[in-house]
């Protein structure tokens, strides 16, 4: 993310969080929190989730550790957002249908394949389900691996917050991502297949397209070279002929600023002080600025 795009969240700042996350958390080794400031922070965007969305949710700590991580390992803020923002909506619909009041109760061996089978939230599609368990195992397997370089006295700490593992045989069975990848490829192929019969005309239009394009371009370079270097005949009018024979005539006019601002059809639209600096050639009027550009006035079949 550019420091431009970053800039656009500039009130959202991690100190926000203090309060509503957990102190541990908040001040994680080896992640933005970190007193030592030798990793990456966390990206104002993803503090602003937190804030609007996951404060006040059983799982606020469970995903703020995920986002810091995640972050300190420099994943792009992208990917960050993505998925705390998955595990936030499904776990917001999956534990009311579950019944589950704390995130000790979360079981993702037990319930997982419940969700996936679509048992619960039938409503999902199977490429929501199969987005939730990728980004839950990769998320979990990064914080896992965290965990895992800090001393033994935190890592005991440290574990009440880091969500449980799937097993990974268990993925391997209840997994569908073959069967979301070969319906993403057949509902491809069936819009290529519609689109191929009509693939002649299509190339044929654009080139037609295209060409038009070009002739115009011609006739508007032609009709810039009589422009005077002083501009003074402008407005000039021109006209291009389409077609061989001719099927329509298209008309056009050329203006530059000054011209264009003291037309006497144009008067009314613009203040005194305009116009002077028009009449004068001042600030947006004077030499270098003052750009001829093109006007569509019509056509004749």
């Amino acid at each position: 993310m550019t420091q431009k795009k970053a800039e656009q969240f500039p009130e959202y700042t991690w100190q926000q969080l203090e309060g509503k996350v957990t102190p541990e958390v908040l001040f994680a080794p080896k992640t933005g929190g970190d007193a030592t400031c030798t990793w990456s922070s966390m990206h104002p965007r993803i503090v602003r989730y937190l804030l609007r969305n996951v404060v006040g949710k059983l799982w606020i700590d469970h995903l703020t550790l995920v986002a810091a991580v995640l972050s300190a390992h420099l994943r792009d803020v992208q990917t960050v957002h993505l998925t705390i923002r998955s595990l936030h909506t499904r776990f917001s619909a999956i534990f009311p249908s579950l019944g589950l009041e704390t995130v000790d109760a979360w079981k993702p061996d037990l319930h997982l394949p419940s969700y996936l089978r679509g048992e619960i939230i039938p409503s999902d599609s199977q490429t929501t389900r199969q987005l939730f368990l990728k980004r839950y195992t990769s998320a979990t397997k990064q914080v896992c691996n965290w965990l895992d370089t800090l001393p033994e006295a935190e890592k005991q700490s440290y574990r009440r917050f880091v969500l449980p593992l799937v097993n990974p045989l268990l993925i391997e069975k209840v997994s569908k991502q073959k069967e979301v990848k070969q319906l993403q490829q057949e509902h491809r192929k069936a819009e290529t297949e519609a689109v191929v019969p009509q693939f002649a005309a299509l190339r044929a239009e654009a080139h037609f397209r295209y060409n038009r394009l070009v002739r115009l371009r011609r006739a508007y370079q032609q009709a810039l070279e009589k422009v005077l270097p002083d501009h003074a005949n402008l407005p000039l009018e021109f006209s291009y002929d389409e077609g061989d024979p001719p099927v329509e005539r298209l008309h056009f006019k050329l203006w530059d600023r000054r011209s264009f601002v003291l037309a006497p059809q144009h008067v009314v639209l613009y203040g005194t002080t305009t116009r002077e600096s028009a009449t004068d050639g001042w600030h947006q009027f004077s030499q270098e600025r003052n750009e001829v550009f093109l006007e569509f006035v019509g056509r004749n079949i």
